[in-house]
């Protein structure tokens, strides 16, 4: 069954991803894929800003979150 795209301003995260920094213990930055009303896309992160949004937290719990606004 096809879920519904989620309502507009709000994005539902499909992945959730850290990247390893060889050069580092640390994740270099964090893949994100999400479905918006206007269909799928994807970006990058830093790990402070993922983890300032709440992204984590929100894609294990499986709940919407709100678009920033530039």
């Amino acid at each position: 069954m096809a879920t519904a795209r989620p309502p507009k301003g709000y994005a539902r995260l499909l992945l959730v991803e850290g990247m390893a920094d060889p050069q580092s213990d640390h994740w270099a930055r964090v893949l994100v894929e999400y479905e918006t009303a206007h269909g799928i896309k994807s970006t990058v992160l830093s790990p402070e800003r993922a983890k300032e949004l709440g992204l984590f937290d929100a894609h294990w719990r499986k709940q919407l979150v709100p678009i920033p606004t530039p």
